[in-house]
């Protein structure tokens, strides 16, 4: 799977600058808000440490009410039991992983999407960013 250089760039700044200090914090929050798509990057406990303003409304939320909290307080059990599984595997195996679904973290969305789960690692192998594509190819 090719990845976009703006893309490849951004996950590259993410890798090289966790754990974040406040100002990289909001460089890489200024640029997550920049994407039209929705993106959201996890640590290893399940926390979100970014959410983009596409994300948090999505969820029908703020970022300032998501960020620093686990997951698994904003859907469902069985769907945060499913992608926990499938991050610990991925980061495990430092494998790639796209799903094409009509729902994301369980939310209806008008149009399939392609959510792109991509662990991305520090120096000591923590966060999971998960990235997601609107896609309209599938339809």
């Amino acid at each position: 799977m090719a990845l976009s250089p703006e893309l490849e760039s951004f996950l590259q700044e993410i890798e090289s600058s966790y754990p974040f200090t406040y100002l990289a914090k909001s460089k890489i929050q200024t640029k997550a808000d920049s994407f039209t798509d929705m993106v959201w990057l996890k640590d290893s406990d399940g926390k979100y440490v970014i959410v983009n303003d596409k994300y948090a409304t999505h969820m029908s939320l703020k970022t300032g009410q998501m960020e620093g909290r686990p997951e698994k307080n904003f859907i469902p059990h069985y769907i945060y039991e499913f992608y926990s599984s499938l991050e610990k595997y991925l980061r495990d195996s430092l494998t790639v992983a796209t799903l094409i679904t009509d729902k994301v973290k369980g939310v209806q969305v008008e149009q399939l999407h392609e959510i792109i789960e991509i662990p991305l690692l520090d120096l000591e192998n923590n966060p999971c960013c998960n990235w997601d594509c609107p896609t309209n190819k599938y339809l």
